[in-house]
C-alpha cells in the first residue's frame, strides 16, 4: 500500500566521512502520510535490518550528520561492531 507522497528525503551522513551512515529525514506531504509511514513501515526491514520510523520536530542544517563518537550515528558507538 503506497503510504503518500514525500517532499523531500535528506540522507544521513557520518559526519567525518561524509558517507551515508543509516538514518535519513523523510518528509511527507501531510502529517497524516507521516503516520502512516509509522504505522506500516516500524519493525519492517530493510536489507536484513529493522528499521524505526519516527516523528521529528523538523529537519535543521547541521542534523543530517550523525552524533556518534567516530561520526555516525550513536547507537554505533553502543554496539560492539558496525556493518561493512
Amino acid at each position: 500500500e503506497s503510504i503518500g507522497p514525500v517532499k523531500r528525503v535528506i540522507m544521513g551522513l557520518d559526519r567525518l566521512l561524509k558517507s551515508p551512515c543509516g538514518f535519513a529525514f523523510v518528509e511527507y506531504v501531510s502529517r497524516e502520510h507521516a503516520l502512516s509511514a509509522i504505522a506500516y513501515l516500524t519493525g519492517t526491514k530493510l536489507d536484513g535490518k529493522v528499521i524505526r520510523v519516527e516523528l521529528d520536530a523538523g529537519f535543521k542544517p547541521g542534523r543530517q550528520y550523525g552524533r556518534g563518537k567516530r561520526g555516525g550515528q550513536v547507537r554505533d558507538d553502543r554496539r560492539g561492531s558496525s556493518d561493512p
